[in-house]
C-alpha cells in the first residue's frame, strides 16, 4: 500500500510541475500574421508581474492579413505565477479602440516554454491593421521580453479596461517593448515583398515598419485583393535594396508559404551611391526567384518601374535591368512577369520611342512613388498578368483577344497550355478543369470562341481533342514537342487525351513511411520498398546496388544487406505509353555492435547483400513490431515518457494489491 501512495504522489507532483499543453504543434497550412518580431530566447521572467490588460499598439505589431485566427503561439517563462491569460483583438475606431474578440482563459493550456494553442472558437472577421492584446493575472513576473528591442509600442492598464468600446488606450501607461504573441491564419494567396513602392509610401506604410502611416485601401496589395478576392500579406519595407530583400526572403516570404510571391525591387540599387553593380542586383533577384521556386511558390516578377527624376543614362540602365529580369523569368517556369511601366508611365521626348521613362504626373507626387490612383493602375497591371489557373479555380480566367496562358500543376507533362481567341474582338470566358483519369487537360468555354489550343514542351507523340460526348474533333502529332489544335471551338466542355508516359507519384519504404529517399537500416534487416504510378503498369524494374535487377508485375520489393555501407535501390515503371521517371533510395546500412565486419556472398551471388522477393512477406512483424513500439516511445517528449512510466507502474502496483487481497 505504501508504494501505491508513493506512485500517486509522484504522479500528482509531476502534473503540478509539468502541466501538459493541449497542443504544441503548428497546423499545416497556417502562417504567422503578426507582429514583426520573433519570440525571444526565454530568460529570467521580467514582465507581467501584476493583474493587467495590454495592447500591442505599435505599427509593426499590427496584424497583416484578413481572415480567421485558428492558433496562437507565445512563450511563458514561469507559468506557475499565472492564473489567467486571455488573448484579445482590438480595432482602431478613430483615435480610440474597440475590442472585437476575446478568448476564454487559456491558463489550462499553458506551460513553461513555447505554447502553441488551438483556439476552441477561432476568431473570425479579423482585418488587416487590427491589433492584438492580452489580459493576465499573475502573482509575480511570469513572462519575458527582450529589453534590447525598443521599436514597438505597448499600452497597459491595471486589472482590465473599463470599456471594451471606444477605449482610449493612448492615455494609458506605455512602453516601447513587445511581448510577442503570434496569431496564425490560413496562408496568404500571395505575399508582396519589395521596397517603399510595395510598402505603400507615401500614403501607407506596411506593418513591418514602425512609423504610423496608415491608409490600407490606398496600397497596391489591397487594391489588387479587392479586384480578385484573394488574401495577401504586405511585406514591403521602405529603402530596401535587393540585397536586403534577399536577406529577409526566407523569413518574410518562404515561411509564410504563399502560393505566389510578387517581388519588386531594384530601383534603390540603381539609385544607390555608389551604384550597386548589375551582377549583384541580378544575383539577388535570381536568389529570391530560386528560393521561391524551390518551395513551389510561383514568383511574380514586377519589372522595375520608371523614375521621372532619373537621367536618360540611368533610365536606360533601368530598361537594361528589366530585359535581364525577363530573361531570368524564362529560366524559371512557372513564373509571371508584371510589366506596369506603361500603365503609369509616359514617353520621355529625349528617350527612345515608346520608352515610358516618366511617370504620368497624375499618378505621382515626387516622380518616384505612387498615389492611390497610381497604385490602382499598378494593381490592374498585376491582375492582367495573372492568366494562370494554378491547380485550382482560376484567379483570372478571361481570355483576351491576344490570348493568354493557363498553367495547372495537375498536367503531368505540360509546361503550359495557351488558348487564343478565334477573332480579335471581344473576350472568351474559359476555365481549366481538373482532368479526369486518362485526360491530359479538360477545358470549359463559357462564352466566346477559341480558335487555337497550343501545348508546348510535350513528350507524347499524339493527342486527341474530344467533345464532352467523347467525339474526336481533331488529332495532332507533336512536332518538336509542340501540338496545336486549330479547330474553332464554341461554348462547351472539351478534353485532350494523349499517350502520356507513366509517372511514379507515390513511393515509400517500411522504414520511412513517407516520401523520404534517405534511410538508415541495420545489417540483415529487411526493408520493403514500394511505388505507385498514375497509370496501369505492365512491368516494374527494380535495381539493387546497380547489380541485381529484376522486372516484375508487383510494385513492391524487399531487400536486406549483409555488410554495412551506402546502398541504393532504384525503380522505374513501363507500359504501352513508355517509361516512367526513376525513383532512387539511398540506404545507409550500419553494423550492429555485436556483428563482425565481414562481407559474405549471399545466396543469390550478389555482393554484400541479400534480396527477399516475396511480396506477401511484410517487414516489421514479430520482434520488429516490438522494436518499433519501443522506438516510438523513446521518441516521445520527456513529459509523456514520464506519464507512460507512471501509468504502467500504477497499474502494476494496483494489480499486485488486488492479487494480495484475494
Amino acid at each position: 500500500m505504501k508504494y501505491r501512495k508513493i506512485i500517486f504522489s509522484l504522479i500528482f507532483i509531476f502534473f503540478l510541475i509539468f502541466p501538459v499543453a493541449a497542443n504544441n504543434i503548428l497546423s499545416p497550412g497556417l502562417t504567422k500574421t503578426a507582429p514583426y518580431a520573433d519570440i525571444p530566447v526565454q530568460r529570467t521572467p521580467n514582465w507581467g508581474g501584476m493583474d493587467a490588460e495590454f495592447i500591442q499598439a505599435g505599427h509593426n505589431d499590427r496584424i497583416r492579413q484578413n481572415g480567421t485566427i485558428y492558433q496562437i503561439r507565445f512563450a511563458v517563462a514561469d507559468a506557475s505565477k499565472l492564473t489567467q491569460f486571455i488573448f484579445t483583438i482590438w480595432r482602431k475606431n478613430g483615435t480610440n479602440y474597440d475590442r472585437i474578440a476575446t478568448t476564454d482563459n487559456l491558463i489550462n493550456n499553458i506551460s513553461n516554454g513555447i505554447n502553441i494553442i488551438d483556439l476552441a472558437t477561432p476568431i473570425e472577421g479579423v482585418q488587416e491593421g487590427d491589433f492584438y492584446g492580452y489580459s493576465i493575472k499573475s502573482s509575480a513576473d511570469a513572462l519575458y521580453i527582450d529589453t534590447n528591442v525598443t521599436d514597438h509600442r505597448t499600452f497597459y492598464v491595471s486589472d482590465s479596461v473599463t470599456s471594451s468600446t471606444n477605449y482610449n488606450w493612448t492615455h494609458q501607461t506605455n512602453t516601447t517593448y513587445v511581448f510577442v504573441v503570434e496569431p496564425f491564419m490560413d496562408k496568404p494567396y500571395m505575399a508582396f515583398i519589395g521596397d517603399s513602392i510595395i510598402s505603400g509610401f507615401p500614403e501607407h506604410l506596411s506593418f513591418l515598419q514602425n512609423e504610423d502611416v496608415t491608409d490600407i485601401q490606398a496600397s497596391i496589395e489591397n487594391k489588387w485583393s479587392r479586384k480578385v478576392d484573394k488574401s495577401y500579406q504586405n511585406m514591403g519595407f521602405g529603402g530596401d535594396t535587393t540585397g536586403k530583400l534577399n536577406s529577409r526572403f526566407i523569413s518574410d516570404v518562404v515561411d509564410l508559404s504563399p502560393e505566389f510571391v510578387l517581388i519588386e525591387g531594384g530601383i534603390n540599387d540603381i539609385n544607390a551611391y555608389p551604384v550597386i553593380d548589375y551582377t549583384t542586383t541580378l544575383d539577388n533577384w535570381e536568389s529570391m526567384i530560386q528560393k521561391a521556386s524551390n518551395k513551389k511558390i510561383t514568383p511574380v516578377i514586377m519589372l522595375i518601374l520608371p523614375d521621372s527624376r532619373a537621367t536618360n543614362e540611368r533610365s536606360d540602365n533601368i530598361s537594361y535591368m528589366n530585359e535581364q529580369l525577363i530573361k531570368l523569368a524564362n529560366l524559371y517556369s512557372p513564373s509571371i512577369v508584371v510589366d506596369a511601366r506603361c500603365h503609369i508611365g509616359v514617353q520621355r521626348a529625349s528617350g527612345p520611342p515608346g520608352n515610358c521613362w516618366d511617370i504620368d504626373r497624375k499618378y505621382t507626387g515626387d516622380g518616384l512613388h505612387y498615389n492611390s490612383i497610381g497604385n490602382e493602375r499598378i494593381a490592374q497591371a498585376i491582375k492582367d498578368s495573372f492568366r494562370f489557373v494554378y491547380g485550382k479555380e482560376g484567379l483570372y480566367n478571361l481570355i483576351q483577344p491576344d490570348g493568354t496562358i493557363i498553367y495547372s500543376t495537375s498536367l503531368s507533362d505540360a509546361t503550359n497550355i495557351s488558348l487564343r481567341m478565334a477573332s480579335t474582338t471581344g473576350t472568351a470566358n474559359v476555365s481549366l478543369n481538373m482532368p479526369a483519369a486518362g485526360e491530359y487537360a479538360n477545358i470549359t468555354i463559357y462564352s466566346g470562341t477559341i480558335g487555337l489550343i497550343n501545348i508546348d514542351n510535350l513528350s507524347p507523340n499524339q493527342c486527341d481533342l474530344l467533345s464532352s460526348d467523347s467525339m474526336n474533333i481533331e488529332t495532332k502529332v507533336a512536332m518538336n514537342g509542340n501540338i496545336r489544335f486549330t479547330k474553332k471551338l464554341p461554348s462547351g466542355t472539351y478534353s485532350i487525351r494523349c499517350n502520356i508516359p507513366p509517372a511514379i507519384i507515390v513511393w515509400n519504404s517500411s522504414r520511412t513511411n513517407g516520401k523520404s529517399l534517405s534511410l538508415s537500416v541495420n545489417v540483415s534487416e529487411n526493408v520493403n520498398f514500394s511505388a505507385i504510378a498514375d497509370q496501369a503498369i505492365t512491368s516494374w524494374d527494380w535495381e539493387y546496388d546497380g547489380i541485381y535487377s529484376v522486372s516484375r508485375t508487383n510494385n513492391d520489393f524487399t531487400a536486406s544487406w549483409a555488410d554495412p555501407g551506402l546502398k541504393t535501390i532504384r525503380v522505374f515503371a513501363e507500359n504501352q505509353n513508355g517509361t516512367s521517371n526513376i525513383i532512387t533510395w539511398e540506404v545507409n546500412v550500419t553494423a550492429k555492435s555485436n556483428q563482425t565486419m565481414n562481407n559474405p556472398q549471399d545466396v543469390n551471388g550478389s555482393r554484400g547483400g541479400s534480396v527477399n522477393m516475396s511480396s506477401s512477406e511484410k517487414p516489421g512483424s514479430g520482434g520488429s513490431t516490438l522494436n518499433a513500439l519501443i522506438s516510438s516511445i523513446v521518441a516521445l517528449p520527456i513529459k509523456l515518457k514520464f506519464l507512460i512510466v507512471f501509468f504502467l507502474l500504477t497499474i502494476a502496483i494496483m494489480f499486485g494489491d488486488y492479487v494480495k487481497s484475494k
